[in-house]
């Protein structure tokens, strides 16, 4: 009798709990999703639900500019930048103190404001990439330049469209 509920015990209770602790570890291990294998194919779009919502890339990562000059900006971000013009002698010479640099990645653009003498970074602006070019998304617009607005080593400015102060053309970024 006794051997029969000491069988007992370890069927009905020991390996239910063994299976299920064995099954929490794999979960966790995985993070709670299954393989390609095990999912069951569909012809439904993925729909983004309260859980899993959309987690976007920055574009540029700004915080690692910051502090940078145009040099050492140019070089981080060499395969993004546009042909611009760099001034001219004669602009300089006229007083010109100032130039800008772009840049494009993924279809989105950065300016970069410099002083032409010092080459010190004056600002960065990232456009919005709504195709009406304004919106009132100012979360997005962080998110494009891996921005937050609490951070010590920036001024963030959300430039408004004239017309619409509720709207913005995009982000002025100010290095303190």
């Amino acid at each position: 009798m006794k051997k029969l509920l000491k069988w007992g015990l370890i069927i009905f209770v020991v390996l239910p709990i063994a299976f299920l602790v064995i099954g929490g570890i794999g979960y966790l291990i995985t993070g709670g999703k299954t393989s390609t294998s095990e999912q069951a194919p569909t012809s439904a779009p993925a729909v983004a639900t309260k859980e899993e919502t959309p987690v976007l890339q920055f574009v540029f990562d700004l915080p690692v500019l910051v502090g940078k000059n145009t040099d050492e900006v140019a070089t981080t971000l060499k395969d993004y930048q546009k042909k611009t013009l760099q001034p001219t002698q004669e602009q300089i010479k006229m007083g010109v103190k100032d130039w800008d640099m772009e840049f494009e990645k993924d279809g989105k653009d950065l300016l970069v404001s410099y002083v032409i003498a010092t080459k010190a970074v004056n600002d960065f602006f990232i456009s919005t990439d709504d195709p009406s070019g304004a919106t009132k998304d100012k979360k997005h617009l962080l998110e494009l330049g891996n921005l937050n607005e609490s951070d010590s080593r920036y001024k963030v400015e959300f430039v408004k469209v004239l017309k619409d102060s509720t709207r913005f053309t995009g982000v002025k970024v100010t290095p303190r």
